[in-house]
């Protein structure tokens, strides 16, 4: 006698078998698609530099501002964050962020110009159909390079900034910047938008690398644009007339057409005002679109840089105070540095007065958490708290084509937020956490802070 086996137990393992399946495969489906809603509550707000909502609710949903106000719903869905004796605003941009400066010795400026620090000579034979100089990296692509080092994230959103612009240090002419966020989640969902500018370094690395004097860089610029011309219409040319000898690749050349056709700006990073001036002096020469990197001593020559009507990034890295405790050390301080030392807190207000549109930066300061400590100094000289709160948030929004994306908090705007305890730039004030892309990274332990609800 034959006995037929149940079907049950091979129907329940088929069926567990595709749930299974089923369930790996709709995971990341389904994670991606969750819900992100949350609501800073009750906390005081400011929108944007000269406007505040002493207290008033910010609701986020799936990475983006959808509501802000003093009576802002809150829907039933979020999680409540309470905001009391919290101050959000827009999260602060940083418009000039490059990577970590190599070992001392290889020569190159606080901005990869030519003093200690800064980027080492090119030295490496160029590889692939690229400019015949290693100073001249146009294609290179700094969004290629991301993530950038966790430790230098954690250093700027510690000091209240969420997104930056990142740029490369080495070379001359040295590529494409990109506008990043500085989330915890991958380079895919930190990039809000790559290549966004030409970067160029007025000074040079040190060594026998040419160009390894100030003279020669400026000279390659000049003949850089000059080619990048030749090749268009060369290329142009070959293209209409049948027969005529094709012109050779070169990806630098090629990466720099939307640069002199006016569809992409430079960044020209300079190492003092005299190298401001010159920078400017060739971005007119060249028909460029160009924001200028100022060294922080624009104040020395304020009527030529305001005239320039560039806009600008400038640096807060403020000297220290010469060393006098010793009377041989006193003796070598020049009276130069002494002027330098007491007058660059008061350069953005300088700037500001003489009409100068600028952003401010971090780049060049020993510790990026002094940041904010350093622009209350410059509050302190003269310049007003909302030019410098403009100067982290629209102004460079602006200058990186994310006008009413960044830097602001209202409706449709990125979820990125800057809380605090304190005013922003009072002395006592501490950054509690940041919001990027909607999410919370806590960058302050506070106990005495309210915590978060459902």
């Amino acid at each position: 006698m034959i006995r037929r086996l149940s079907p049950l137990p091979a129907l329940f393992a088929r069926v567990a078998l595709l749930c299974a399946c089923a369930i790996t495969l709709s995971a990341p489906i389904a994670q991606s698609a969750t819900p992100r809603v949350h609501a800073i509550r009750n906390a005081r707000i400011v929108t944007a530099p000269g406007r505040v909502i002493p207290r008033g609710n910010v609701v986020m949903r799936d990475g983006l501002i959808v509501a802000v106000g003093a009576d802002a719903p809150i829907p039933a869905d979020a999680r409540i964050w309470e905001g009391d004796s919290l101050t959000v605003y827009a999260g602060l941009i940083d418009a000039l962020v490059m990577p970590p400066a190599p070992a001392p010795g290889f020569g190159g400026g606080p901005f990869g110009g030519g003093r200690p620090g800064g980027a080492p000579p090119a030295a490496e034979t160029p590889r692939g159909p690229v400019h015949e100089l290693a100073a001249v990296r146009a294609e290179v692509r700094v969004v290629e390079s991301l993530p950038m080092e966790s430790s230098q994230a954690e250093a700027l959103r510690a000091a209240g900034f969420t997104t930056v612009q990142y740029a490369p240090r080495q070379g001359v002419v040295r590529g494409q910047s990109a506008l990043v966020n500085l989330g915890n989640g991958s380079s895919n969902t930190n990039v809000v938008r790559a290549d966004v500018a030409q970067v160029i370094g007025m000074s040079p690395g040190r060594g026998n690398v040419y160009p390894a004097s100030l003279m020669g860089s400026i000279a390659v610029l000049r003949q850089t644009f000059l080619d990048a011309k030749w090749y268009r219409d060369a290329r142009a040319a070959a293209a209409r007339r049948a027969g005529t000898e094709r012109v050779a690749e070169n990806l630098a050349w090629d990466a720099l057409q939307p640069v002199i056709s006016g569809q992409q700006p430079v960044v020209m990073i300079a190492d003092d005002m005299l190298q401001v001036l010159q920078a400017a002096k060739i971005a007119r020469e060249a028909g460029v679109s160009a924001t200028l990197v100022g060294a922080g001593d624009e104040y020395k020559r304020i009527t030529q840089v305001a005239a320039t009507g560039r806009p600008m990034i400038v640096p807060v890295a403020f000297p220290d105070a010469p060393e006098v405790s010793d009377e041989a050390n006193a003796l070598e301080v020049r009276t130069e540095e002494l002027r330098h030392w007491q007058a660059a807190p008061g350069n953005p207000a300088v700037l500001a007065k003489a009409g100068v549109t600028f952003a401010l930066t971090s780049n060049g300061m020993k510790d990026v958490k002094s940041f904010r400590g350093n622009v209350a100094k410059a509050i302190a000289r003269g310049f007003s708290e909302d030019a410098a709160l403009a100067a982290v948030t629209t102004t460079p929004a602006r200058m990186l084509g994310a006008e009413g994306k960044l830097g602001v908090i209202a409706p449709g705007a990125v979820a990125n937020l800057t809380v605090t305890r304190g005013a922003l730039f009072a002395e006592n004030s501490k950054v509690r956490e940041v919001w990027v892309d909607g999410a919370r990274i806590e960058v302050a332990k506070d106990e005495t802070s309210p915590k978060g609800e459902w």
